[in-house]
């Protein structure tokens, strides 16, 4: 019997999940200061992932209704692939085709300003790139990658409409496919000093439009005329990236303490006194939203990487506060989604609980787990690409997935 929630305000429920009090939880426990999932979650953690896949095979002609992109379309099924490949526990139809027409698609797209991971073809041919490494392929991995240096002619590209520098759609998204490729698959292609320029061309961007408005801040980025703050289109995913740059050390510490921290603590001194963030500069909108592309579930991994890289505690201290808003008002009723929903929030828990080791985050994403267990039920609003990875099914599964094995999950498109 699925119960109908009730609203905290227009944007969410009120939470009445059990929190973790004194250790007390019916799906995490710890024995021998280890700290595990207990069988009776797992189990039902397993059910519910079989039962998703098998809708989302019901429903297969939609799932690829959408285009070939990671954010709506069929390559995100083709990373929830490889992200499945990984557990061999589940089989789903979809995912095979998703896997067939990516490799397809990669072949034929086409160079162009598209060169962003999650809406670019950029995406299209990392994807591709990582599943021919898999498979054992060198030559159809090597050609993919050989495809993705090429889109470096759009991402320097200045005059009149240069790309952005956001995650969604410009350098950061660039920067991030680069990274994963630079992690996964060992290469004599890409050259680290390749990915140096790339990253470089951001900071660059930065500091210009900072010199040219007097801005407050080393580094200043604006999307469609706007300073949007949070992960998909502002400073949260942009900044995260460039740490993942010098956590690679492509980029330099004292790039990074000039620039990038000076510009982490100006997105943090806008917090709200809820501790959440705005969702651009001067925005009118107030304290509304908590979700991943604009709010504390975007900002949490922006911290919490830079504690790990800068270890300043004041970072740390962001990311807890960041994950209390998020329990107190991250069950939105727009849904069950990644980019803007219970799923895409759960990940702030899990990154909580890699970054502390307290159980109570591990508990907590459980049980924001449990809730996405109801899909389609507990939502104001139908998606509109449903069976996506961003927007819909696929990213709630890859969630459950990757919960799993929560010390190792990774939020697809931001984290590597």
């Amino acid at each position: 019997m699925h119960h109908r929630a009730t609203f905290s305000d227009d944007k969410s429920f009120v939470n009445q999940l059990n929190d973790y009090v004194d250790g007390q939880s019916s799906n995490v426990q710890v024995e021998n200061n280890k700290i595990s999932l207990t069988p009776v979650f797992l189990c039902d953690l397993e059910k519910a992932i079989q039962s998703l896949y098998h809708r989302l095979d019901s429903n297969i002609s939609n799932a690829f209704s959408y285009g070939e992109k990671i954010y709506t379309g069929f390559g995100g099924l083709s990373l929830l692939k490889l992200l499945n490949d990984e557990c061999n526990k589940f089989h789903s139809k979809a995912l095979d085709q998703a896997d067939r027409l990516i490799l397809e698609t990669a072949q034929e797209c086409r160079i162009n300003d598209r060169i962003s991971f999650l809406n670019g073809n950029a995406g299209i041919l990392t994807i591709a790139a990582l599943t021919y490494h898999k498979r054992g392929d060198q030559e159809k991995t090597n050609a993919s990658l050989e495809k993705l240096l090429r889109f470096s002619k759009y991402c320097f590209a200045s005059g009149r409409s240069p790309p952005p520098d956001e995650l969604l759609y410009g350098r950061a998204g660039y920067l991030y496919a680069l990274l994963l490729v630079r992690k996964h698959i060992p290469n004599d292609l890409i050259k680290d000093c390749f990915i140096k320029e790339v990253a470089e061309k951001i900071i660059d961007s930065g500091k210009t439009l900072s010199r040219a408005t007097q801005a407050k801040t080393p580094l200043q980025y604006e999307w469609h005329d706007k300073e949007y703050i949070g992960a998909a289109h502002g400073y949260c995913g942009i900044l995260h990236t460039l740490l993942l740059a010098r956590q690679q050390n492509i980029i330099s510490e004292s790039t990074v303490i000039t620039y990038v921290k000076p510009t982490i603590d100006y997105v943090l001194n806008m917090q709200f006194p809820s501790k959440n963030i705005p969702s651009s500069v001067n925005s009118l909108s107030g304290d509304k939203l908590v979700q991943w592309c604009h709010g504390a579930p975007g900002a949490v991994h922006m911290v919490a990487l830079a504690y790990e890289v800068l270890k300043d505690n004041k970072y740390l201290q962001a990311a807890l506060d960041f994950g209390e808003v998020t329990w107190q008002r991250g069950l939105l009723r727009k849904g069950y989604s990644l980019c803007h929903g219970v799923s895409g929030n759960g990940y702030t828990f899990i990154k909580l609980y890699q970054l502390t080791g307290d159980p109570k985050h591990l508990h907590r994403a459980t049980k924001f787990a449990e809730w996405c267990f109801t899909y389609g039920y507990k939502q104001a609003f139908e998606p509109d690409r449903p069976n996506s990875l961003y927007e819909g099914l696929a990213g709630v599964i890859y969630f459950l997935v990757d919960l799993q094995q929560a010390e190792k999950a990774k939020f697809p498109g931001v984290e590597i």
